[in-house]
This record gives C-alpha cells, sequence and structure tokens, in this order.
C-alpha cells in the first residue's frame, strides 16, 4: 500500500509537481480487527519514513499524520461533515506558509524525458579560475547506462552522479558536466552503435553512440564510462570486456582520457553465482587494461558504494542506485 502511495507521490514528481503527504486516515475497521490496525499503522510507518527522507529529497514539500489531526475514534469509513471540517481547518494553518513560500512550491525540473547528452548546471561554492592558458573549463562527460544516468523510483526520476560530482569538485577548476545514460543498454550494444545519431532506451529517453557524441559535442577533456551491469547475464566476459574497450578506444581516438569504473555490485550477485563470476573477471580484465593504457584510470566501485540490502543507497529493486546513493558515488 505505502508503495502504492509513494508511486502516485513520483509520479507528480516527474511532471515538476510537489506533493503534501498525507497518511492513510482511520476508519471505524480499526477497532473492530487487531490485524487490520496493525497493516494500517505500518502502512503509516512506512509512508512517513519515505516522505520525511527520500520523498522529501524527490518533491515532497511536507508530510502530515491525519490521525492527529482528528481526535477520537472514528465511526465510520468515510469522513462526517464535522470531520470533513475539523481536517480542514487542522490542515490551513499547517499548510499556508508553505502556500506563501514560492522555494517550497518552486516547480521541479521535469526529469522524465529529453535528448541526451545533458549539460549540467551545478551551482558553483566559489569563485576558481579557469586554466590560464587556455581560459575555459574543464569538460567533462560521463557515459553509461541507468546507473549514469540516475534512474531511480522506477524510472520516474533521475539524479545522474554526475551532480553530485560537480557538487565536490567545485572548489577545483570549473568544469563543463555532460551525462548520456542510456537505460537497460548494454555495453555490447553501445559499441556496435558508436556511430548512431539516435539510441532509444528502455524509458524512452534517447542519445547518440559514443562516437557520434565526441564528433558533435566534443572535444571532452576527461570520459567517464560505467557499463556492463547489464550484459552480465547476456554476454561472456570476454565479450563485455571488448565492447567497453572500444568505447573507450573511441574517447581515445577523439583526445579524452578516461576512468573505467568497474561493473557496480548490486541485489543480482546475492542471488546468481555464476553473475559474480562474470563480474569479478570483467573487472581483472579492466583494471589490467588500465594499467596497460596511459589513458585510462580504473575506480573500483564497489569500494565506493558496496551493495546492502538494508542500506539507502539502493533501490528497492537491488540493481540501481537510489538519488543518495548516487550522490554518494
Amino acid at each position: 500500500v505505502s508503495v502504492a502511495v509513494q508511486c502516485l507521490h513520483t509520479i507528480c514528481h516527474s511532471m515538476g509537481v510537489r506533493t503534501v503527504a498525507l497518511t492513510i486516515p482511520p476508519s471505524h475497521v480499526l477497532s473492530r480487527s487487531a490485524k487490520h490496525r496493525a497493516r494500517w499503522e505500518e502502512a503509516n510507518h512506512r509512508l512517513l519514513s519515505w516522505s520525511q527522507n527520500v520523498g522529501c529529497h524527490e518533491g515532497v514539500a511536507t508530510s502530515i499524520d491525519v490521525a492527529a489531526m482528528l481526535p477520537g475514534e472514528a465511526k465510520g469509513h468515510h469522513f462526517d461533515s464535522q470531520s470533513e471540517k475539523q481536517l480542514g481547518a487542522a490542515l490551513a494553518p499547517l499548510l499556508m506558509p508553505l502556500l506563501q513560500s514560492r522555494d517550497s512550491l518552486a516547480r521541479l525540473p521535469n526529469s522524465a524525458g529529453g535528448p541526451m547528452p545533458q549539460f549540467l548546471e551545478v551551482p558553483r561554492v566559489a569563485t576558481v579560475q579557469g586554466d590560464p592558458s587556455t581560459g575555459r573549463h574543464l569538460r567533462l562527460l560521463f557515459y553509461g547506462d541507468s546507473l549514469t544516468a540516475g534512474y531511480h523510483a522506477s524510472g520516474c526520476l533521475f539524479a545522474p552522479y554526475a551532480e553530485a560530482f560537480g557538487r565536490a569538485a567545485s572548489l577545483g577548476p570549473p568544469c563543463e558536466l555532460w551525462v548520456c545514460g542510456l537505460s537497460g543498454l548494454t555495453a555490447v550494444q553501445l559499441a556496435s552503435k558508436a556511430g548512431s545519431a539516435k539510441i532509444r532506451d528502455a524509458v524512452l529517453r534517447h542519445g547518440p553512440g559514443i562516437r557520434r557524441l565526441l564528433e558533435e559535442h566534443g572535444p571532452f577533456d576527461l570520459t567517464f564510462i560505467m557499463l556492463g551491469t547489464n550484459d552480465l547475464s547476456r554476454f561472456e566476459a570476454s565479450q563485455i570486456v571488448m565492447a567497453i574497450k572500444n568505447i573507450h578506444h573511441e574517447c581515445h581516438k577523439a583526445g579524452s582520457p578516461t576512468v573505467a569504473l568497474s561493473v557496480p555490485p548490486s541485489g543480482a550477485l546475492l542471488r546468481f553465482e555464476d553473475l559474480v563470476e562474470c563480474r569479478q573477471d570483467v573487472n581483472e580484465e579492466l583494471q589490467a587494461y588500465a594499467k596497460q593504457q596511459s589513458m585510462v584510470t580504473y575506480v573500483e566501485t564497489g569500494d565506493l558504494l558496496p551493495f546492502s540490502r538494508d542500506s539507502e543507497h539502493w533501490e528497492p529493486d537491488g540493481l540501481h542506485f537510489s538519488r543518495r546513493g548516487s550522490q554518494a558515488l
């Protein structure tokens, strides 16, 4: 029940609209069934916990416990006229400051679609001069699948790890951040479509292949590549590594050094032993490749963001980073 309500909030957020999370109201059934009361309490506990933590970062303006607004036992399944008036009168003073604040109700960016690569505008916390020899900003590209796109909330919202990277790096040289994360695509598919002008992904967003992107939006001073998660159950480790290397080679030919982020851990690795072995083989090959190539730096994502079912850094599907997970990475 709580997940269904969260999805309704998320749909609003994906369209740029903030929400107020009101808990499930009490009813006369609660006094008749201990089982029903326990489920009602659990659902509201989960809803409040989500709205006050993850939800408030996604677009929940505030959350309100309806039962606290209506003291006494409920007499039926629906509000009577007195309860309606009582609830409205109690909500008004709580929500009036929110309604009067432009910042609180500012529309959210509509992150449900749009072409890629996307240019991220990250506010700077300090003014730092760029490279005096060129007078320009460093240009960084983040390329990959849904994990690079920052897919969360079942694909209704996106929070690329590049955003938090930009904020954390804002005391250094000024940077332009570009993101192209194609959800559901494998490294093998992206390598084979390197020259494509338009690749449509699993959530109907689209972006170019890596070669086309570099030609039309380059040059880039550094390219971050994180791929392989979608390949583990479909291809042999050698095929995955070759595809990822080919994408790195496209960047090197365009003059951009690369960062090879390892295939991240996930909940799937807890269920399928063959995926564990494949991921390990791919990451070992990528690490060896980076040692042989002066233009490649290897990063073990599992050290930075280990998987845990209880961690707030992962979505319930155990595959995607949560918003906080992308920020942490």
